[in-house]
């Protein structure tokens, strides 16, 4: 990790990860009939209705 003015940069955050929990599994999420849990989780986390 680089410092740059007394900031630490590491990663893409340095806030801890969101986890949410879905049914399917890492790959199932990807494929077609998981898509639409995959979108409602994301949909809830951001804020939105679904």
């Amino acid at each position: 990790m680089r410092q740059q003015s007394g900031h630490r940069w590491g990663g893409y955050s340095n806030a801890p990860p969101t986890v949410v929990e879905l049914t399917g599994d890492h790959y199932s999420v990807l494929k077609p009939q998981g898509i639409p849990e995959l979108a409602a989780a994301i949909a809830t986390r951001l804020g939105g209705h679904r």
